[in-house]
C-alpha cells in the first residue's frame, strides 16, 4: 500500500466497518462515518467502534428471541458460553474486513 493513501472509514446497514481510499468513489450500500486519515489513524477508530463484530440484524434477532451474550468474565471458560450466545468479541487474530480496491480501475470490494 501507498504510504501518502489518504483512507475513510465507512459503514454499512448491518453496522460493519471498512476502509476505503478516499479518492475512490464509495461502494453502493457504504456510507462515510466522517472519518478519513492514514490507514493506522482509520484502523484505530475502527477499532474504537466496532466493539461487537456481529451484524445488526444478528443483534436484533438475538435481542427479540431473548438470546444473551455471555459476559466477558465468562468466556473461554468450560460451560461458560452457551450455543446462543457467541463470544462478546472476535478472538484478536481476526481483524475487521478491509475492502481495498486492487486497481485504482476497481470499483468493488476486493475478495
Amino acid at each position: 500500500m501507498d504510504e501518502n493513501t489518504r483512507y475513510q472509514v465507512l459503514r454499512n446497514d448491518e453496522e460493519q466497518y471498512s476502509l476505503w481510499p478516499v479518492d475512490i468513489e464509495v461502494p453502493a450500500g457504504w456510507q462515510p462515518v466522517g472519518k478519513e486519515g492514514t490507514e493506522a489513524e482509520c484502523s484505530a477508530s475502527v477499532d474504537e467502534v466496532w466493539t461487537d463484530m456481529r451484524p445488526r440484524s444478528l443483534r436484533e434477532r438475538m435481542e427479540n428471541t431473548g438470546a444473551r451474550r455471555v459476559p466477558r468474565s465468562h468466556e473461554g471458560r468450560a460451560g461458560g458460553a452457551s450455543a446462543t450466545a457467541p463470544p462478546a468479541r472476535a478472538p484478536p487474530a481476526l481483524h475487521p474486513p478491509c475492502l481495498i480496491p486492487r486497481s485504482r480501475h476497481d470499483t468493488g470490494p476486493a475478495h
